[in-house]
């Protein structure tokens, strides 16, 4: 989900308009292979419930997250039994703990 007015431009100007977002999806460890992503944190293998990437764009230029706005992601694997759960951000082949997301209610704030 994301805010209304949410997205600035290089300069941080405010989008005004349509922005194309493009998410993609890898649940499964058949889709993390063809995806060509890793699942290690530093050499070290992960388990995981999935990997998202969303990719924001205007014109073909990638905007981002305006100061004090902040998208919120739901995943199908977040399920009622979260012990142990650690969110995970990173570039799809090296992953490190974002303690700055927190779970709430099944949906994370992602912040900038």
């Amino acid at each position: 989900m994301f805010p209304k007015n949410s997205f600035v431009d290089s300069n941080g100007n405010p989008i005004k308009g349509k922005v194309e977002v493009k998410l993609i999806e890898a649940f499964s460890m058949e889709d993390f292979i063809t995806s060509g992503l890793a699942t290690q944190s530093n050499g070290q293998l992960l388990i995981s419930n999935g990997m998202i990437n969303i990719d924001v764009t205007v014109g073909g230029e990638t905007v981002a997250l305006a100061e004090g706005k902040e998208l919120t992601v739901s995943m199908p694997t977040m399920g009622k039994n979260m012990k142990g759960f650690q969110m995970f951000t990173g570039d799809g082949q090296n992953w490190e703990v974002d303690s700055s997301m927190i779970l709430e209610d099944g949906l994370i704030a992602v912040p900038p």
